[in-house]
């Protein structure tokens, strides 16, 4: 890895790591029903207006043991580990698609969209409909500047949604309307073939780590809210980025 390489690395890093703090911040104040425009951060527990020195990515988490500099209070660990996985997301998909920057626009807008989405559904098993509607809105209007793809995208939205409501009715009303809600953004983004086929890659992903669930806690998952769009985040990733994936470290 040359010189250029790795400050191209480093630099898109440090701006996942960034827009991962700030999504952060997007999910909490949502599910807390605040803005998240305006406002300064503050710590949620003795709610001490936080500093700049406080809010460093990664690094302000490791500095202060994973605690807030002010009150001791123990922080999520959420916050770094949402904040390095975006900034890996980033780098990889500024690398696969820097030669086409619509598509890379488009791929970082499901990127936070869906980081977003599984921070909300993991913390709580909701999703603000905003999350899904700014999301979408943002893929198509890439879409139309783009002006290529548009019915493609179209029908990989459409497509997708009305397979997941399939899923919805014959699973009994199992899976929830946020699962159905993200397939808008998704099958804009990656299309009917791909939109579906993520939702089994989700499916092979979960069933393992729900089966170490349900023998540690010593309990079926009968009546237990799974919080599915992570999964889905890491089924649209295998699907959408599976051609990168196989070529630069599978084979």
């Amino acid at each position: 890895m040359n010189g250029v390489a790795t400050y191209y690395i480093t630099v898109w890093f440090i701006i996942g790591a960034v827009i991962g703090s700030f999504l952060n911040v997007v999910a909490d104040r949502l599910l807390r029903g605040e803005q998240f425009i305006k406002g300064h951060s503050y710590c949620e527990h003795c709610k001490t207006i936080l500093k700049p020195k406080d809010l460093i990515p990664i690094i302000s988490y490791i500095s202060t043991g994973g605690k807030c500099r002010y009150c001791g209070f123990k922080l999520s660990k959420q916050y770094p580990i949402s904040e390095i996985i975006t900034a890996i997301g980033t780098v990889i998909l500024s690398i696969k698609l820097q030669n086409d920057i619509y598509e890379l626009l488009i791929a970082l807008a499901l990127l936070y969209t869906l980081i977003v989405a599984s921070l909300m559904d993991y913390k709580e098993t909701w999703v603000a409909d905003r999350v899904h509607v700014v999301g979408a809105g943002i893929i198509f209007l890439l879409r139309i500047v783009q002006q290529e793809k548009i019915f493609y995208a179209l029908q990989g939205m459409v497509v997708s949604m009305l397979f997941l409501g399939l899923v919805f009715v014959l699973s009994q009303g199992k899976m929830g309307g946020a699962d159905i809600k993200i397939y808008a953004p998704i099958g804009l983004a990656v299309g009917m073939n791909r939109g579906i086929e993520s939702l089994f890659y989700a499916s092979a992903i979960s069933l393992p780590i729900l089966v170490i669930y349900m023998i540690i806690k010593k309990k079926p998952l009968k009546g237990v809210e799974i919080p599915f769009i992570p999964f889905i985040g890491l089924g649209v990733f295998a699907t959408y980025f599976y051609d990168y994936i196989g070529q630069n470290f599978i084979i």
